[in-house]
């Protein structure tokens, strides 16, 4: 997450606030860090670069929102 550098400071600073409520549970930043740190090493096992053009299909999910 280095390009969301600011970003992920400030998710780290709110820890374990609650992010989002989904279907009567709460998810935490340090929850979204680790989703979004996942996110990232899928795109790299893939070989998706950076600046590359991608397509996402999703829900309003937790996951979707990582």
């Amino acid at each position: 997450m280095k390009r969301l550098g600011w970003l992920d400071s400030v998710f780290a600073e709110a820890g374990p606030l609650p992010f989002l409520y989904w279907r009567d549970k709460a998810y935490s930043y340090d929850w979204l860090r680790a989703a979004m740190a996942e996110c990232g090493r899928v795109l790299v096992d893939h070989r998706i670069n950076t600046g590359a053009t991608v397509a996402l299909d999703g829900d309003y999910s937790p996951r979707t929102i990582a």
